[in-house]
């Protein structure tokens, strides 16, 4: 692997920080003195789930999350998590309830596991074959989705 794949990571949840940062502090400004946790605090989920993990990898000489298969679904977990946290943010705000919330709270814990499954997979097939090649690609991840999420 690259120096420069080992680096995006990094820079993603980084990015995601600064812009999850800005835009929560930007609708919070504009919400006529009403506040909700869910918007204010959302640059922690990056910064925690993202920043966090990678900064500990890195000063340990390790990557987080080595298979690009997992990073996906890691990154998707936390995207989804950003997203739920917005919006739930937005209906506190607007003083108003809705469903979504709960089915994004399923599929961000989902696809946050799921990252997490593909990566024990992968170390198994690295230990006992010495290969990944049966395990590589998107469709392990959905055999693997399918057969224990779904």
């Amino acid at each position: 692997m690259s120096t420069y794949k080992k680096k995006t990571g990094l820079t993603f949840y980084t990015v995601a920080t600064v812009v999850t940062l800005v835009v929560g502090t930007v609708y919070e400004f504009f919400s006529h003195q009403v506040y909700s946790p869910f918007m204010y605090l959302l640059f922690m989920i990056p910064l925690v789930l993202g920043v966090v993990p990678n900064l500990v990898a890195k000063m340990t000489g390790k990557t987080f999350l080595e298979s690009e298969d997992a990073q996906a679904a890691y990154k998707m977990g936390v995207l989804t998590f950003i997203f739920g946290s917005f919006l739930k943010g937005v209906f506190d705000i607007y003083g108003t309830s809705s469903v979504y919330p709960t089915p994004l709270l399923t599929s961000r814990c989902a696809a946050t596991s799921c990252s997490f499954g593909v990566r024990v997979v992968l170390q198994k097939a690295v230990v006992n074959n010495n290969q990944t090649e049966p395990f590589a690609g998107p469709r392990f991840v959905l055999v693997i989705a399918h057969r224990y999420f779904l």
